[in-house]
C-alpha cells in the first residue's frame, strides 16, 4: 500500500469524526474488505515502529510530565500518526519543533486508533515492536534537556523525573472483560510478546503487573482486554 493510500484513508476517517471512539475506527476499517483493511492496519503498524526511537520518547515523556511506559508510549504514536502525515514528518524529522506547531498537546495519547487497529483480524506482515532497540534507562533529564530544548522549555519546569511507585501488595486484580488475575496466571500477549506467566501486581488500580514471558522476556505490562487474554 502506498503512503498516499494510507494518508488519505487517515483524512477521511477525521473528516467525519476528529475525536472518534474505538468503534468508529472499527467501522471504518469494517467499510473495506478484508484485505484492505489489513493493508491499512500493516501500514499503521509501520509507522507505529518507525516512531519506536528514544527522541520520540523523551519527547513524550516530557510532555506528558512523566516518563512513558510501554502502553502510554504505544498510545503515543497512536497520536501522532492520528495528527497525519506533515505532523509525523517533522516528528519523525525533529520533534522538538512540534511547539512551533498549532497543535493541541494537552492529550496527546490516542488509545482507540491503536486498539482498533490491533483488535482487526487480518494483519498480514506486521506487529507492534515491543522489544526496544534502546534503553530508556540511557535517558533522563540532562539528555532530554540536551537532545529537545524547546519542549523542555516549554514542559520542562512540571517533568516530575521519579519513578512510579508501585502497590506491590496486591495478590490478584479483577480486570473488567479480562477476569480475575493472580500471581503466576498464564496471560497471553495477542500481538507480539506471546505466553507468560505474571511475576507481581505493581500497581492493582492501573492493572499493572510484571510478566515473565516464555521467550525469556521479563517486563512492566498494563493487562489491557484487547491486547491480552487469560490462559487456561
Amino acid at each position: 500500500m502506498s503512503n498516499d493510500i494510507f494518508w488519505n484513508w487517515l483524512a477521511f476517517c477525521k473528516s467525519k469524526n476528529k475525536n472518534p471512539s474505538i468503534l468508529d475506527f472499527e467501522l471504518w476499517l469494517n467499510l473495506l474488505d478484508l484485505y484492505h483493511g489489513g493493508e491499512i492496519v500493516d501500514e499503521f503498524l509501520k509507522k507505529i515502529n518507525a516512531l519506536d526511537v528514544p527522541l520520540i520518547w523523551c519527547a513524550g515523556s516530557i510532555i506528558n510530565g512523566r516518563f512513558l511506559g510501554d502502553d502510554l508510549f504505544l498510545y503515543f504514536r497512536g497520536w501522532i500518526v492520528w495528527e497525519g502525515f506533515e505532523f509525523y514528518k517533522l516528528m519523525i524529522e525533529n520533534p522538538d519543533e512540534i511547539v512551533n506547531l498549532e497543535v493541541d498537546l494537552s492529550y496527546i495519547f490516542n488509545e482507540e486508533i491503536v486498539g482498533a487497529m490491533l483488535q482487526f483480524p487480518h494483519q498480514k506482515n506486521s506487529q507492534v515492536q515491543w522489544t526496544h532497540h534502546w534503553s530508556w534507562r540511557d535517558w533522563g533529564e540532562f539528555e532530554m534537556q540536551s537532545s529537545l530544548p524547546n519542549l523542555w522549555a516549554r514542559f520542562g519546569a512540571s517533568f516530575k523525573s521519579e519513578r512510579v511507585s508501585y502497590d506491590v501488595e496486591a495478590s490478584e486484580i479483577d480486570i473488567p472483560d479480562l477476569g480475575l488475575v493472580g500471581v503466576g496466571a498464564r496471560v497471553k500477549n495477542k500481538f507480539g510478546k506471546g505466553v507468560g506467566t505474571v511475576q507481581s501486581i505493581l500497581n492493582a488500580e492501573n492493572y499493572a503487573v510484571l510478566i515473565k514471558y516464555d521467550s525469556g522476556l521479563e517486563e512492566r505490562d498494563t493487562l489491557i482486554p484487547f491486547l491480552f487474554e487469560i490462559v487456561p
